[in-house]
Parts: C-alpha cells; sequence; structure tokens
C-alpha cells in the first residue's frame, strides 16, 4: 500500500524513479525526499542527492525534520 502511494506521488511530479522496496529505496533519504517534496510540491532544501557515507544520509534526518517543523503526524 504505502509503496503504491509513493509511487502515485512520484509519478504525479514526473520523477522517472519508483519505489520497489521502501526499507531499502529509502535507506539513504534521497528517494524518500522526492516522496515528500512530491507530496508537497516543493523542494527541500539541503539534501545530498549523492549521499556516499553514512555522514552524508543524514538527509534522511533532514527530510524527517521537515515533516515534524510542518506539523505533519508519523505513526509507527
Amino acid at each position: 500500500i504505502y509503496t503504491d502511494w509513493a509511487n502515485h506521488y512520484l509519478e504525479k511530479a514526473r520523477s522517472k524513479k519508483r519505489v520497489n522496496s521502501l526499507a531499502s529505496d529509502c535507506s539513504d533519504g534521497v528517494l524518500l525526499a522526492e516522496v515528500i517534496e512530491s507530496v508537497m510540491c516543493q523542494k527541500i532544501p539541503d539534501v545530498n542527492r549523492k549521499p556516499k557515507t553514512p555522514t552524508q544520509m543524514v538527509s534522511l534526518k533532514l527530510t524527517l525534520l521537515m515533516f515534524r517543523n510542518r506539523s505533519l503526524n508519523f505513526a509507527n
């Protein structure tokens, strides 16, 4: 269900990327950032689009912080 939802928004934003596995495809934060940008219709600033180290993969945390700062709720 979640992959279909994510892919719907990626397609709507005309992204060529697709989610096959949420766990692996979103692990570095890049594809997750694209999904969020597609849903919100705006770019997330300061996301490293080509992370190579775990430190650079902190973009995932920045993405989630932006979500939290916009008062969107997460469910575990």
